[in-house]
């Protein structure tokens, strides 16, 4: 198995219901998306099926972070070692615009 242990894997049509109503309310409203996740997460909690795979606010942020952070390499140590390459110096006209020593 791969991957971070604490990723949601669910295949509940419920849960993926609440987690679509959850961003339209946030689209909707202009209350904290933490406050309309807690009412929905009470909700779901009413139901035992759905209970159990409905994470908690911070398991979901957490998990947001984690799959976010996976998109973007990892900084070097050090700034020195850091090399551009042509085209992330140059405009696309051809005209350097990032000089570094």
């Amino acid at each position: 198995m791969r991957g971070c242990p604490g990723k949601l894997y669910t295949n509940l049509d419920a849960t993926e219901q609440l987690l679509n109503e959850l961003k339209r309310l946030a689209a909707e409203y202009l209350r904290p998306v933490l406050e309309i996740y807690d009412e929905l997460a009470s909700n779901a909690s009413n139901n035992l099926d759905t209970a159990v795979y409905f994470s908690s606010w911070d398991q979901a942020r957490n998990t947001k972070y984690y799959s976010r952070a996976k998109r973007y390499p990892r900084l070097l140590a050090r700034r020195q070692d850091l090399r551009l390459t042509a085209e992330q110096t140059t405009t696309k006209s051809g005209a350097q615009f990032l000089m570094y020593h």
